[in-house]
């Protein structure tokens, strides 16, 4: 609690006025006001906290109680959570009380129209995260987000003074805006956490297991007591700002992997924790308290600020997921039919001719057989020769298709055992680093394993490299491949919106669809290096 007095003299003229009264301007918290002695009024609850830092305090002041031509003393009482409770933002006027009326009501009009214009564009944003997951987009980064918009808008409109005005802001609704904003934090963490795809491991939990049992004492044991309300204050101060680095270190972690989108990300939470450093910085050492004289705070300005940063890069993320999905469905109906091309001539000239001179022998033994000549033993060699060679093309032209190998082995010896027969075939040379016992599920490790098939043929149809590394590892949740090569490099854009970029194409979509991230780094001297890393597990 704080007390400040303050002493002055009232000149004999203001007898003349009908209702002397002070206006003391806003308060950063709940108070109680005295005139020598004598309570004058009050707002918010002192004891069992109601805050009221968006009214403006004007206090009637009794003839009886002034004393004229002598000092008066009027003393304060603030439940001091911010620098002087904010009672010197401005000068205290002492005049009459209607004209002093008239002033408050036009500053607390304009005040209500901009909260609510306030609240509308949270509103805007809601509904912005809402369509797309009711159109059937069910990222979770669209409801992780959306949440963290619901949870700042309820807060913002419960601490707001059109709400306190309706006279519901009771101590139990006050400790419910107390324990949102401490779970604030949880929840911007989950958004993060979605947009960048990083898995929940135990600092994370532990931090989102923090913010819960925060929020819960904040609801229902914080205002009791007010040594406990201001412990609780400062554990969320710490909390804070322990959790605004750990959400900039995952922001600044994404940008530097290079995932789409993560600049404009960063850019807003860059803004966000400075503001939070700023207001922090106002409320607890007092450099200044004037943002209690603005209708919203540096935090208010920089939420949205940053809202609009991740609400451009879901945006974002959405036209260039829809752009890729067109270009996609084009060039799969080009790829299907080369497939398709490809299967019908290797069948024509394999399977097909062979079995076609599997017919002739039997035809031919056939014929024998009508006119009764005897058919030798050193014609069945040949003829199930023949018939194994058909069904090893066949077995050839199924694996291609779906290899019978990816339920069973693991991806490191999927990997060394395509490479063997991708060298023998080739006559390049592949050195393999491959970790052992990498457990993933067969949905990553079949798209890996096209992956890495689509690299090597890209390998050898147009680098002319003599060498190829291949590097496969798992780093806590991210399995990383890299497959790097000694030839002749390209332009990645120019490859892309060409016919021969389909390989590319397909391998960043595959890489998308598994929530991971593509790279690729090509140049004349150094050769190319594509780099992709998955989440597993």
């Amino acid at each position: 609690m704080g007390w400040y007095r303050i002493h002055f003299k009232i000149p004999e003229g203001f007898r003349d006025i009908r209702q002397p009264a002070v206006s003391l301007g806003k308060i950063g918290n709940a108070d109680e006001v005295f005139l020598n002695g004598t309570k004058i009024g009050s707002e918010g609850m002192v004891d069992r906290l109601v805050e009221a830092t968006k009214v403006e305090r004007l206090y009637k002041m009794p003839k009886s109680l002034l004393k004229f031509n002598d000092t008066n003393l009027l003393a304060v009482r603030v439940r001091n959570t911010t620098y002087q409770g904010g009672i010197f933002e401005h000068p205290i006027i002492i005049d009459d009380y209607h004209h002093l009326l008239v002033n408050k009501l036009r500053r607390e009009t304009i005040v209500k129209g901009i909260e609510l214009c306030f609240c509308t564009l949270l509103l805007c944003f809601l509904l912005l995260c809402l369509f797309p997951y009711l159109k059937g987009a069910r990222e979770t980064e669209y409801g992780s987000f959306g949440l963290f918009v619901l949870f700042y808008g309820i807060n913002y409109l419960l601490g707001s003074l059109i709400f306190y005005e309706t006279g519901l802001k009771t101590p139990f609704i006050q400790q419910v805006i107390n324990s949102l904003y401490a779970f604030l934090p949880a929840i911007f963490l989950l958004s993060l956490i979605s947009i960048f795809q990083e898995r929940l491991n135990l600092f994370l939990k532990s931090i989102l297991l923090f913010s819960a049992i925060l929020s819960f004492v904040c609801l229902f044991f914080s205002t009791y007591n007010y040594e406990t309300y201001l412990f609780v204050s400062w554990m969320w101060v710490f909390f804070i700002l322990f959790a605004g680095c750990t959400c900039l270190f995952l922001v600044i972690k994404g940008y530097i992997r290079k995932i789409p989108e993560s600049a404009s990300v960063l850019i807003g939470c860059i803004g966000l924790f400075l503001g939070i450093v700023t207001d922090l910085w106002t409320d607890f050492w007092g450099l200044s308290s004037s943002s209690l004289s603005s209708p919203l705070l540096i935090m208010d300005y920089l939420i949205v600020f940053f809202i609009i940063c991740i609400m451009y890069a879901l945006v974002a993320r959405y036209v260039r997921i829809s752009n890729s999905m067109k270009a996609l469905s084009q060039k799969i109906l080009v790829a299907h039919e080369s497939e398709r091309k490809r299967l019908a001539r290797e069948i024509h000239d394999g399977v097909a001719q062979s079995l076609s001179a599997i017919k002739l022998n039997l035809q031919m033994m056939e014929a024998k057989a009508k006119e009764g000549v005897s058919i030798g033993k050193e014609v069945f060699p040949d003829l199930i020769s023949e018939v194994s060679g058909s069904i090893e093309e066949l077995k050839n032209v199924a694996m291609d298709i779906r290899p019978s190998f990816l339920e069973d082995m693991e991806i490191s010896d999927i990997f060394r055992w395509y490479s063997r027969k991708f060298q023998e075939t080739s006559g390049i040379e592949i050195k393999v680093n491959a970790q052992d016992s990498i457990k993933i599920d067969s949905r990553v490790k079949e798209n890996l394993y096209r992956i890495y098939q689509e690299a090597l043929s890209n390998a050898i149809k147009h680098s002319n490299a003599n060498c190829i590394e291949v590097t496969l590892k798992l780093s806590g949740n991210r399995l990383s491949l890299e497959i790097k090569d000694n030839g002749k490099g390209f332009d990645y854009a120019q490859a892309l919106k060409s016919e021969k970029g389909l390989g590319l194409f397909t391998m960043n979509e595959r890489v998308e669809l598994l929530g991971g991230i593509f790279r690729v780094k090509s140049s004349e001297k150094d050769g190319t290096a594509i780099y992709v890393e998955v989440p597993v597990g």
